[in-house]
């Protein structure tokens, strides 16, 4: 493991443990700047390099304390607009259970050195009708829907109301989730929690299920070493959950690398894999992985190879499917029959504010041959990355 890579991990852990910690000779914060804004870690790097020793008076350092308490601020203002949804939801009946890095941020030694673009809380479908006023009232606008969420937001937060966990395409995690109140437990008031086992496997899943379509970056990670620091989670129970899942073997991957990087196991080659394609992700995922991804479950679907997985690929561009479209455009939900008409809408669309990415794709495609897309699947299998990750495209 190269000392940039050792460097950021002892940071984080001195973060996370309030311990002053010894960096690795050699190691330069500085050469480090770009994988730590590639992968949004400043609020934990920040406070970790203090206890470390390296001075608060170095310029690299005082423009990190800036975004730091910008952060805090931020990070402050998001949580009280939690409380605030929280608090209208009891007053109004409403049932409700908060997910993911809302309930993550608690764990950390401070909640700003867990950032979180948006609040996810699983709603009852059957009361949205009386969400909306409700959310209205506290000043959200309405932003999208899709088919598995309805999004909202004010200027400090992403607010994610989820009709289910998963989207109903990811039938092995469906099946054991449900659509998520199958494996809620009643809490205080209208609120809902899952054990914290379940909780576990639906975070883990959820990185899971992001690492193999597009990748997902190091904070996700850091969230399944704080999550197992903080509770004393049944191992017998969360192999069980799984194996069920159909991800044992990169549970038992992923674990080992967090061994690695703050524990102090030794490497080995699936580990060193893990570390370079999380790194290589950056801390929303990567485009050349989801092509990648895509291009693999085409070409398993339909047995055939790179080439005829290509030319479907520029179909796809030009004429997604319904399912696609209705992210885009929330009047397919209620009039889906116009799902020709809006093909040319999103073309427009696509020329005017979303060309480059479009062009990317097609060119990470054009160059992809039978050759890397077995090398690719080799690797992931190694990684022990062969679940079924459902649709591509969900979230």
């Amino acid at each position: 493991m190269n000392i940039i890579y050792q460097g950021l991990f002892t940071l984080v852990k001195s973060a996370l443990t309030g311990e002053k910690l010894n960096l690795p000779e050699g190691f330069e914060l500085e050469k480090a700047a770009p994988l730590i804004k590639r992968h949004a870690l400043i609020p934990l790097v920040y406070p970790g390099a203090i206890n470390c020793g390296i001075s608060p008076k170095a310029e690299l350092m005082q423009k990190m304390q800036v975004h730091y308490f910008r952060h805090m601020i931020t990070s402050e203002r998001q949580m009280q607009a939690v409380k605030r949804l929280c608090a209208a939801f009891e007053a109004e009946g409403i049932d409700y259970m908060l997910l993911k890095g809302v309930n993550l941020k608690a764990l950390y030694p401070k909640p700003e050195m867990r950032s979180m673009g948006d609040a996810d809380v699983l709603i009852r479908l059957e009361q949205y009708e009386r969400i909306i006023p409700i959310v209205e009232k506290l000043e959200y606008q309405k932003v999208k829907e899709s088919v598995y969420d309805f999004v909202w937001q004010v200027p400090e937060l992403y607010l994610e109301l989820h009709r289910r966990l998963y989207a109903a395409a990811q039938t092995t995690l469906c099946a054991y989730f449900g659509t998520g109140w199958e494996v809620a437990q009643k809490g205080e008031g209208h609120s809902y929690r899952m054990s914290r086992e379940d909780e576990f496997a639906y975070i883990f899943s959820h990185m899971a299920k992001h690492f193999r379509i597009r990748g997902i970056g190091l904070r996700h990670f850091i969230d399944l070493y704080v999550y197992r620091k903080t509770y004393q989670l049944d191992e017998t129970r969360v192999e069980q959950i799984m194996d069920k899942l159909q991800m044992l073997d990169f549970y038992r991957n992923v674990s080992r690398t967090l061994e690695v990087w703050f524990e102090g196991r030794e490497n080995d080659d699936v580990t060193d894999m893990i570390t370079e394609y999380v790194f290589n992700s950056g801390s929303f995922g990567a485009m050349e992985n989801k092509v990648y991804y895509q291009e693999l479950t085409k070409a398993s679907q339909k047995k055939t190879g790179i080439r005829n997985s290509k030319a479907s690929s520029f179909v796809d561009a030009l004429f997604p499917p319904l399912r696609l479209m209705q992210d885009s455009y929330n009047i397919l939900f209620r009039h889906p029959v116009l799902l020709p008409v809006y093909w040319p809408v999103r073309w427009a669309d696509v020329l005017i504010h979303r060309r480059k990415n479009i062009g990317k794709k097609l060119r990470l495609v054009s160059q992809m041959s039978d050759e890397k897309l077995l090398h690719r699947e080799r690797a992931m299998n190694l990684m022990g990355v062969n679940f079924d990750c459902g649709d591509s495209d969900e979230e």
